[in-house]
């Protein structure tokens, strides 16, 4: 009987067929392949976040795509990747930000720009020069966007309004002018109210940060991507002069740490800058769009707002930013997969979800814009396109290297003999990675 019903309208089952198949293409199909299963592992996304950049992508090449993300504390991401990839065992796509390009750079499967459909001037089409200059060695990409973070001046403002200090301070002299103003003192001439966290390294969240962003305002160099040397020792132009920039920066960032000079604002006894901000204790901190929330959860009542980082000059201007992505295992076997998929989840449309609900500076050039006028993120974004950073060979190290010489110096002035030991300890980092 069953027979019978096929041969009378086997016609009309094989026209249908083929219209599905016309209609839907090969899609139709998608559902009965087995899914390729991609492991993504990361410590800047929760697991809600993942999922909200990941929910529209399904499939590539209509092949059906299952991830399965972990969420990694930070403080045990480099450990527990760097342990996965010793057994063998690590995931297809991991999360990592720009200062640990230079560490995982042997674990990763970069992708290649030099005869692809999606090429280097599509992404500098996509993608601000902080990406292009950060990411990009030897024309091969290692690792695409998802947000770019940049300092910026947070401002206590009620500090700023019982002084009748109407704006922030858009350049660094305006903020040296600032500072008499700003510091309070006890009767014993110490202070009480840090007009500005700047001098030393140790207890200066983003020392190793402001340091680097002063060095290329005066515009100088730290590190050459491609040919892996260390131009701190190099002399530059600024302003019709020849100088050396990294040398004037330390002069510039360390006399805030110094007691006898007129700009006396900070030392090593004031505990934390972010913590002493919270508290009332601090007039400007340097932070990241990461430290709003950091800020809130200690002092959820501060009155305070946020305002572009200074510049040495208006018409130049330079930030410094750090960003944070997706990149390939070098041991997984769908890199090509996995390479297109992480294109798909870094969809303009994908990734707007993603910032809406987390809040996140973009990183895409279409969605840089569209950011100028929001209450929360107009600043980052702002800053994106101007922002730089420079190749950490190791993130940790590279930091350290930069704190220790900030706390050194300012007890000799030997400026010079700093900037020659942090340009040693930065070729030996390069060396031994």
């Amino acid at each position: 009987m069953l027979q019978d019903f096929f041969q009378k309208y086997k016609i009309i089952i094989i026209i249908s067929v083929v219209v599905l198949i016309i209609v839907f293409g090969s899609s139709i199909f998608t559902t009965f392949k087995r899914p390729v299963k991609l492991a993504v592992w990361g410590s800047e996304l929760s697991e809600e976040e993942f999922e909200i950049l990941s929910k529209n992508v399904t499939s590539v090449n209509n092949q059906p795509i299952k991830f399965t993300y972990r969420k990694i504390k930070p403080e045990l991401f480099e450990k527990e990747l760097v342990d996965a990839f010793i057994k063998s065992e690590s995931p297809d796509i991991f999360l990592i930000n720009s200062e640990q390009i230079g560490k995982f750079k042997k674990l990763i499967a970069p992708f290649d720009l030099e005869n692809k459909e999606y090429n280097l001037n599509n992404l500098k089409q996509d993608y601000p020069t902080i990406i292009i200059d950060n990411a990009v060695i030897d024309n091969q990409l290692y690792m695409s966007p998802i947000s770019i973070d940049s300092l910026a001046m947070y401002y206590n403002r009620n500090i700023f309004d019982s002084l009748s200090i109407a704006n922030p301070p858009r350049t660094w002299d305006e903020l040296l002018k600032l500072v008499p103003l700003l510091r309070q003192l006890d009767a014993y001439n110490r202070i009480v109210r840090s007009p500005v966290a700047m001098g030393i390294g140790s207890n200066i969240t983003n020392s190793a940060d402001i340091l680097p962003l002063l060095i290329m305002q005066f515009n100088g160099q730290i590190i050459d991507i491609e040919t892996q040397k260390t131009m701190l020792l190099m002399n530059t132009k600024f302003n019709g002069k020849t100088i050396k920039a990294s040398e004037e920066a330390l002069k510039f960032y360390t006399q805030f740490g110094q007691a006898n000079s007129q700009y006396y604002s900070w030392d090593s006894s004031f505990g934390n800058d972010l913590t002493a901000f919270a508290n009332n204790k601090l007039a400007i901190y340097f932070g990241y769009k990461a430290d709003t929330e950091k800020i809130i959860d200690k002092n959820a009542n501060l009155n305070f707002d946020i305002a572009e980082m200074p510049q040495i000059s208006l018409s130049n201007n330079v930030n410094f930013g750090k960003f944070f992505g997706l990149t390939v295992s070098s041991q997984t076997t769908n890199a090509t997969v996995a390479w297109e998929v992480i294109n798909l989840l870094l969809k303009a449309d994908n990734v707007k979800q993603l910032i809406e609900f987390s809040k996140l500076p973009p990183a895409n050039r279409a969605l840089i814009g569209e950011y100028y006028n929001d209450n929360l993120l107009n600043i980052f974004a702002k800053q994106a396109l101007s922002s730089k950073t420079f190749f950490h060979p190791d993130n940790i190290l590279t930091r350290n290297a930069f704190i220790d010489i900030m706390d050194k110096v300012r007890y000799n002035n030997d400026y010079d003999n700093a900037i020659r030991t942090l340009n040693q300890s930065l070729t030996n980092i390069l060396y031994n990675n």
